[in-house]
Parts: structure tokens; C-alpha cells; sequence
């Protein structure tokens, strides 16, 4: 995951862009937190094992696995 600074509204702006059209091809979108309390209960591999999984079965190109930021639930794990 590359972070970006933020240093202005229009530096938001334009990574808000980017993002919708990189993800706006997908049809679905699966979210996992990269939090640290997540990174150290797995979820970097939970999210190569989704990954490589819909690659097996042909849906890279439908599902979007994306990095999140920590959502709150880093107790719950990935």
C-alpha cells in the first residue's frame, strides 16, 4: 500500500479521483483493514488469500481487494 500525503484539498481531491476510476471497472469491492492491530493478526494474508483465490476462479477482473484504514474493528481481526 502506497500512502500519500495530503497537504491540500486538492491533493484529496485528486487521490479520490484516481481511486474511482482504478475501482470504478470493478463490479464488487471486498474492503480489509491494514490497520496495525489487523496487520498483526493476518490481514495481509487474508488479503493475498482472497486475492489469489479470485484469480483461481477467473474474477480478478470483477472483485476489487483494496487496503483500508483502520475501520474500528481491529479487535475483530482481519
Amino acid at each position: 500500500m502506497n500512502a500519500e500525503k495530503i497537504r491540500s484539498a486538492a491533493d484529496l481531491a485528486a487521490i479520490k479521483a484516481r481511486y474511482n476510476e482504478t475501482a470504478g471497472r470493478y463490479k464488487h469491492r471486498i474492503l480489509v483493514c491494514s490497520g496495525a492491530g489487523c496487520i498483526s493478526s493476518g490481514s495481509a494474508e487474508v488479503r493475498k488469500a482472497i486475492a489469489d483465490e479470485l484469480a483461481k476462479i477467473g474474477k480478478s477482473d470483477e472483485v476489487l481487494v483494496h487496503e483500508t484504514g483502520c475501520m474500528g474493528t481491529c479487535a475483530a481481526g482481519p
